[in-house]
Parts: structure tokens; C-alpha cells; sequence
């Protein structure tokens, strides 16, 4: 028995358990090295006990922070100075997946934003060692080419962006979106087409183009340069690129937009046109 009013230990649960401390480490850290009759005891005590491990010194003791860190872009340029994607809700599931695996691994996600252009609050999480990995969403690799000495002290990894010897991505394959959405509109009988991108300069965006105007151009189809529209990831973009396409022409049928956001507020001003989607605008 422990003493009354005295927090147990490992030590103790390892004592009460029958089992050394090592042993007692493994099954708290759901370690496949310990049989499970061995780790259901273990477990059974801790929780009688209301035992749980302290990651706070366990990170001390390895010197791991078990926490990784999102950084997401802002845009100083625009009046919200804030990140857009984090409305998006293709950003919302792949957030939740973070959330999914750094629970399981028993990890913390820290979501934090940077200046686009601008990489100070990722050095100072770099150099600080308060997390383990970092995580960069929005801001392509190629942003990051005079920085190659940041991997030898953490590892980063990009979600989307250009190819790069130096880093490793996530990735799509955004040429092939860009071709499936075509295809998709074709077989659904559009005749006309439209495509909404976000920053000119994104490699998503402009792959999704070449993509989009390939499979066009194989079904002998010429994108009218007037329909070809680009703006930034806000909800009001949609809405402004497809105003000034049916502007340029109103014969426009299908329309292939790079975002969910993009694309849902695209459709609001296609039917506050009073045309109706997706019978007469795809």
C-alpha cells in the first residue's frame, strides 16, 4: 500500500503489479514488446490508482517535445491578415487527420501563423526545440531554397507545392485533377468552360490549368483566355472571378474551380443570376 495522501509512483504500480518499472513504462506506452496479459494487470492497477505517465518529464528525459507544429501563411496585403485556408473545408480534413495521428502517437499539435514570405516564427520554433517536426501548409518548398540548412536541425515537411530535392512534400497530383475535372464537365455536356484558380503563382493552381487545358485541347476544345481567371483563396473570390467571367461571356456552362471555397461561392452568384446549377452551369 502506498501511503496515504502520497502520490503514487511508477514504482509503486510496478510494486502493486508484480512487475518491474520497465515493465510498467512499456504498458502505459502501449509497447508491443510486453505480453498483454502482463499490460492488462499493469493497466488494471494504474487505473485504480489513477496512474498516468508524466510526457512532461518524459520529454525532458529524451529530449523530444512530443508536440508538432503547423504553420499556415497570412497575407499582410490583405485586410483580415489571416489565413485563409483554415475556412477551407478540405483544410478542416486534413486538419483532423493531423489531430487523429498525433493522438495516437501521443503528441500535441501546435497550430501557429507566419507572415507568407516572411519565415522568423518557424525559425524561432526551429531553434527553440519546443516541438519536434514542423509542418508547413500553403507555402510552397521553393520559398524555402536558401534555407536548406533548417532540415539538419528539424524535421520539415510541405503539404503541397513544387518538387524539391531539399524537402520532402505531400503532395497531389494536380495536372491529373485538372484533367479529371474537364473530363467531368465534358461527359456532363458542358460546352463552355470557365476555370477559377487561386494566386497566379501557386504550383497547385497552375498545374491544375495545364492539367484542365490538356484534356480540353485532346477533345478539340479551345479555353477562351477571357474564362481564365485567378485571385487568392477567399470566399469573396469566387464570388468576384465569376462576375467578371459572365461578364466577358455569358455563354460560359461549365466551370472548374480550385477550391471548395472557390466553388461554393461561385455557384452562389451563378444562381443569384437565377441560373440553376448544375443543369445549366456545371
Amino acid at each position: 500500500m502506498t501511503d496515504k495522501g502520497k502520490a503514487i509512483t511508477l514504482e509503486d504500480i510496478a510494486r502493486l503489479a508484480g512487475v518491474s518499472t520497465a515493465s510498467v513504462s512499456r504498458a502505459l506506452n502501449d509497447s508491443k514488446l510486453i505480453k498483454d496479459e502482463t499490460k492488462q494487470r499493469i493497466l488494471a492497477v494504474a487505473n485504480k490508482h489513477q496512474y498516468a505517465l508524466n510526457y512532461g518529464a518524459q520529454s525532458l528525459s529524451r529530449q523530444k517535445s512530443n508536440a508538432i507544429a503547423v504553420f499556415l501563411p497570412t497575407f499582410s496585403n490583405l485586410a483580415d491578415n489571416i489565413a485563409p485556408i483554415v475556412s477551407d473545408p478540405f483544410f478542416l480534413k486534413v486538419l483532423s487527420g493531423l489531430m487523429s495521428q498525433t493522438s495516437i502517437a501521443k503528441s500535441e499539435l501546435v497550430i501557429n501563423q507566419f507572415d507568407s514570405g516572411k519565415h522568423d516564427k518557424v525559425y524561432q520554433a526551429i531553434r527553440s526545440k519546443k516541438v519536434d517536426g514542423v509542418i508547413v501548409y500553403g507555402d510552397t518548398a521553393q520559398n524555402w531554397k536558401n534555407d536548406l540548412g533548417l532540415t539538419e536541425k528539424l524535421p520539415i515537411i510541405f503539404w503541397g507545392g513544387e518538387k524539391t530535392e531539399h524537402f520532402y512534400r505531400v503532395a497531389t497530383n494536380d495536372f491529373l485533377g485538372g484533367e479529371l475535372a474537364a473530363q467531368k464537365l465534358v461527359k456532363s455536356g458542358a460546352t463552355s468552360f470557365a476555370f477559377i484558380g487561386g494566386n497566379v503563382e501557386a504550383y497547385e493552381s497552375q498545374q491544375r490549368l495545364l492539367g484542365f487545358r490538356s484534356y480540353l485541347s485532346k477533345q478539340g476544345i479551345a479555353l477562351n483566355e477571357d474564362c481564365v481567371s485567378f485571385g487568392n483563396y477567399f470566399s469573396i473570390s469566387g464570388t468576384e472571378q465569376m462576375t467578371s467571367i459572365l461578364d466577358k461571356d455569358d455563354s460560359v456552362n461549365g466551370v472548374f474551380a480550385c477550391s471548395d471555397l472557390l466553388a461554393l461561392s461561385a455557384m452562389e452568384y451563378i444562381q443569384s443570376k437565377g441560373l440553376k446549377v448544375p443543369e445549366q452551369v456545371k
